[in-house]
């Protein structure tokens, strides 16, 4: 019930991810990181502001956004 979105960080670098929704996810207000089974992790960097989301990720690594 949401969109779920993976990343990966291949370059080596500490990074923020920033990715225009642009109506793909439709009015969606919130987004958490989640594992690999999409459970909520306690730490969360994850953000909708102005359409775009944005995510921290470590140097490669890889990350699940749930977006509702």
């Amino acid at each position: 019930d949401g969109m779920v979105i993976r990343l990966y960080e291949l370059c080596g670098k500490d990074t923020r991810a920033e990715i225009c929704l642009c109506g793909l996810a439709g009015d969606a207000k919130t987004a958490y990181e989640a594992d690999v089974l999409e459970r909520p992790l306690p730490e969360n960097t994850a953000a909708i502001e102005s359409g775009k989301l944005t995510v921290e990720l470590k140097a490669y690594s890889n990350t699940t956004v749930i977006i509702k």
